[in-house]
């Protein structure tokens, strides 16, 4: 087997990997592996400063910006490999090129058909066919321009087209159930255009993106415009595209706007949710699916003008139009065909029913859910009337506290006596009732006080003393429960005579 040796290692890298062989480091063919991911640096050695324009697929990524060391696939993680194996940056260093800047930073899910980044890179005929075929099939470089060393695609961007495809049905009153056989009516999407128009301007975003401070000036944002095309069918579905244009966005600001809009439509927020949320306190907001994101255009007008600029201004030739246009029909038909079949759409809406949007935002998350939200009303109203009864009805505690002032109970109770009838000793109490053994056995069985006391006056007669209680109940077993002393009944058995007596009494 023949290996070749990479040209630009020079002679002294081929003395260097002899010796470390002889040393017995590494063979020929372990190091030559090293590097066999990536190609050698074609064309000058010079690096230009240049604008690339990709397109990319978004549904299988995680975003547009590259995370190291974390496992999740990017868009950017997948072009700075294919720049890498090209030959077009050198391999190894930084993570990023130098000079990189991207337009726009996509989130996770969201698709993008004009996004640009700007770098130094080697240019040479035919970089893109090389660049491209080191790239998966959903993301490709359209083209490429040339740009002053200055250039920056972030901060020399004058506005962003972003569109967003949705069913119309995601406008569905609340007072109707949600069909995907629904069509939205013409005064139903102008009373949506006028809900979106609100965002027009200059405005705080802070509830339109996860953590943003009220009174941070990075917060606002402007949007130029918004725009609502009318529905049109396709896959059984109706759809509609909504155009956002604005300078610049904060994270999630596009699909929590568009998600707001929908929660408004279906009564999940209230009418003036839109207008509360560009306020100053921050609101709860909903973020709508990334699939139907698409970043259009990142312009750069101003840029033509600029006095260090030698190259003219940035416009995409003709050679872009048909990649670009062979993308976005791939693009739209993933979109329809993944609502269609997934209900991707149909799903947020059901999840609308689980969380309370345009309300202040709290720290306890179980605020945020309209059960949740019910149950701590529960609780307060509980705790609220235990309050109240506390306050009518005074406890114990309470009840100690004003009686155990001897002054106090001179007021309440002035005559002594009373006072010892109403609130007894507890040892006039034990004198009164005796002992727990001898109450069981005075008070019979509930049936034999039914058959003794038939007559009221007889009942009252048992009350009224030991002699009458005797003469109630004449039977000998009786008179030996009332008779407490085993003395006393002995004696009363014994004597035949007494006994005679005072029956013939």
């Amino acid at each position: 087997m023949i290996y070749r040796w990479p040209s630009h290692w020079g002679r002294t890298g081929l003395r260097q990997l002899v010796g470390r062989r002889a040393r017995g480091c590494a063979s020929l063919p372990e190091a030559a592996s090293v590097r066999a991911e990536e190609a050698p640096p074609r064309g000058p050695s010079r690096l230009r400063q240049v604008a690339l324009l990709v397109a990319y697929h978004g549904d299988q990524y995680y975003g547009m910006e590259l995370l190291r060391n974390s496992g999740f696939p990017t868009v950017e993680e997948a072009l700075f490999t294919a720049l890498r194996r090209s030959g077009a940056v050198a391999a190894g260093g930084a993570p990023f090129p130098p000079h990189y800047s991207r337009a726009s930073r996509t989130d996770r899910g969201v698709s993008a058909l004009g996004q640009v980044v700007s770098l130094r890179m080697r240019v040479w005929d035919g970089v893109l066919d090389d660049i491209n075929c080191h790239l998966p099939a959903d993301i490709r470089v359209c083209s490429l321009r040339r740009v002053p060393p200055r250039f920056s695609a972030q901060t020399l961007c004058d506005d962003r087209l972003y569109s967003y495809t949705l069913p119309t049905f995601a406008f569905t009153p609340m007072e109707e159930p949600v069909s995907l056989s629904y069509r939205v009516p013409e005064c139903r999407l102008r009373e949506v255009r006028q809900l979106l128009r609100q965002y027009v301007g200059s405005h705080s975003f802070h509830s339109f993106s996860p953590g943003g401070d009220p009174n941070a000036a990075q917060m606002t944002r402007s949007v130029m415009s918004v725009e609502v095309d009318e529905p049109y069918l396709t896959h059984g579905l109706e759809f509609t595209n909504i155009w956002i244009r604005g300078r610049s966005f904060v994270l999630s600001q596009i699909r929590r706007m568009v998600g707001l809009a929908v929660a408004v439509c279906r009564g999940a927020a209230g009418r003036h949710a839109v207008t509360d949320a560009l306020g100053h306190r921050r609101l709860t907001a909903t973020t709508a699916p990334g699939l139907g994101l698409i970043l259009r255009r990142a312009t750069f007008e101003t840029v033509a003008d600029a006095p260090w600029n030698a190259h003219g201004p940035l416009r995409w030739g003709a050679d872009s139009a048909e990649t670009v246009s062979r993308m976005e029909r791939r693009l739209v038909e993933h979109i329809y065909s993944t609502e269609a079949e997934h209900m991707v759409t149909f799903r947020y809406l059901d999840g609308l029913l689980h969380n309370r949007i345009g309300v202040p935002v709290r720290s306890s998350s179980r605020s945020r859910s309209p059960l949740g939200y019910a149950l701590t009303l529960t609780l307060d109203i509980n705790s609220a009337r235990k309050t109240d009864m506390t306050t009518a009805t005074p406890g114990p505690s309470e009840v100690t506290e004003v009686t155990t002032e001897p002054s106090e109970v001179t007021k309440v109770h002035p005559d002594p006596s009373e006072v010892t009838k109403v609130e007894p000793d507890s040892l006039e109490v034990t004198e009164a009732k005796p002992d727990p053994s001898e109450v069981t056995e005075v008070t019979p069985d509930p049936l034999e006080i039914t058959k003794v006391s038939r007559d009221p006056s007889e009942v009252t007669k048992a009350k009224c003393g030991p002699s009458d209680v005797t003469e109630a109940k004449p039977d000998p077993s009786e008179v030996t429960e009332v008779k407490r002393d085993p003395s006393e009944v002995t004696t009363t058995k014994s004597d035949p005579s007494e006994v005679a007596t005072r029956d013939q009494r």
